[in-house]
């Protein structure tokens, strides 16, 4: 099996781009799988929808217990897979370099730091099940913060002011993850048509592909 988990900020287009990149490539291959959401998880055990979830991360939770609640929302995930045994390709929306950018930008916004057993945590949790390849695909708005942040305030003109504050620092984490080329590949969105991105989301994978042994 094969991995695409498709990293990057809040309304980069991850659900979307997964969403096509599994229509477009089931056409190709049967044997096509998307993982759970992680706010299925998250939102059965707080009760929270969406919003209320979003707010509470950002003004109630304690960074450290929002890892942990990440984490087990990761684990959570990787158990339901388990049950994809003969999918070739097996997608997910925000893998273990998200989440750990999320949760550091979090204690960014906090004006603390994560505990040293929370940064532990995340670099030693597994990314996906034994065995399988993983690529990993960011999706960005730009390499400058500050075009990022225009970008979001444009496609989230509702978004509140705490929310755009913790997406600077989100912002930040993702860009320097970039750098340090902590992704497979990374997609520049900008204001680049959906079907363009689309394209190259579905070309990375059947590079991927190409590469291994999975075939079609």
């Amino acid at each position: 099996m094969m991995a695409v988990i498709l990293e990057g900020s809040d309304g980069v287009g991850k659900t979307t781009h997964l969403r096509l990149a599994v229509q477009r490539m089931q056409r190709l291959c049967e044997r096509i799988a998307a993982a759970p959401s992680l706010n299925t998880y998250l939102t059965d055990v707080t009760g929270l929808d969406h919003l209320s979830l979003r707010e509470w991360r950002l003004h109630k939770a304690d960074p450290d217990e929002y890892t942990r609640l990440l984490l087990a929302a990761h684990r959570w995930r990787l158990a339901e897979i388990e049950h994809y045994h003969v999918a070739s390709i097996c997608f997910l929306d925000r893998g273990i370099r998200t989440i750990e950018a999320g949760c550091a930008a979090l204690a960014d916004y906090r004006k603390t730091a994560l505990a040293a057993i929370s940064v532990s945590l995340l670099r030693d949790e597994p990314e996906f099940l034994p065995s399988a390849r993983v690529v990993r695909i960011a999706l960005l708005y730009s390499r400058d913060v500050g075009l990022s942040m225009q970008i979001f305030a444009q496609r989230e003109p509702d978004a509140s002011p705490s929310y755009i504050a913790y997406q600077s620092f989100l912002q930040r984490r993702l860009i320097q993850m970039a750098e340090s080329d902590c992704f497979d590949s990374v997609i520049w969105v900008q204001d680049r048509p959906v079907q363009a991105i689309s394209d190259q989301v579905v070309s990375l994978v059947t590079e991927g592909l190409g590469r291994g042994n999975d075939g079609f």
